[in-house]
């Protein structure tokens, strides 16, 4: 009997105010699902690159037909990225895996934003990770012209399951000094023989515009009406 496996859900809420101090210059969004044991793989994956919406569901039946191992792997997206805003809801999981030693099935879902600051920008992160014992994971990771400035990663890579809390007082906050940056967020789990995965991030990432801009805007605003 193959054991019900949830893989990984995600919930991705990216709220970034992309202006003339904020430039999206690229991003890949996909998804991807996989079934397999020791005969082989299967796996059905999309992908995006270009902005807009995205809207796609990848799922995969694959059982062996020796080992008997593999099971049903399954990863939605409904995204978007336009020049005012990221945002999306992003979906994995995985049903079976069995056959002892040789069969998984499971799902990713992945976002990476490219972006460019042109002046130092403050920055606020929050975000919820939830990785239970399991092959399952969850990362937000943004690189900077310095290297990494938000490390956050849970799951099998680093043996920390249990919950990560980055909201509230525990959100990430900082200023990101001007350059090229790099916002990497993924979940994925798969089901391993007859074990379960889950895995579950929820995310929000906002730069606001810095309150220089704000009051040129409004002593525009004022100026105008005045003549």
């Amino acid at each position: 009997m193959l054991a019900r496996t949830l893989g990984a859900l995600t919930v991705l809420s990216l709220t970034t105010t992309l202006s003339a101090n904020v430039m999206l210059t690229a991003q890949t969004r996909s998804v991807s699902a996989s079934a397999g044991d020791a005969e082989g793989t299967v796996t059905n994956s999309t992908s995006i690159n270009t902005a807009g919406p995205y809207d796609d569901t990848q799922t995969i039946t694959h059982f062996g037909d020796f080992f008997g191992g593999g099971g049903t792997g399954n990863a939605t997206q409904l995204s978007s990225v336009t020049p005012a805003s990221i945002s999306g809801t992003l979906h994995a999981d995985g049903d079976g895996g069995g056959g002892v030693g040789t069969g998984f099935a499971g799902g990713t879902a992945s976002m990476v934003i490219d972006f460019t600051v042109a002046q130092p920008l403050d920055y606020t992160l929050s975000a919820t990770m939830t990785a239970p014992i399991g092959f399952n994971h969850a990362w937000i990771k943004l690189y900077g012209p310095d290297g990494l400035v938000i490390d956050e990663e849970i799951g099998e890579f680093l043996g920390n399951f249990g919950t990560a809390d980055l909201t509230g007082p525990n959100a990430r906050t900082g200023t990101l000094e001007a350059g090229d940056y790099t916002l990497d967020v993924e979940a994925s789990a798969s089901s391993i023989d007859f074990t379960t995965a889950n895995t579950d991030l929820m995310i929000s990432f906002i730069i606001p515009e810095p309150a220089s801009a704000a009051l040129l805007g409004l002593a525009g605003i004022a100026l105008t009406r005045r003549h």
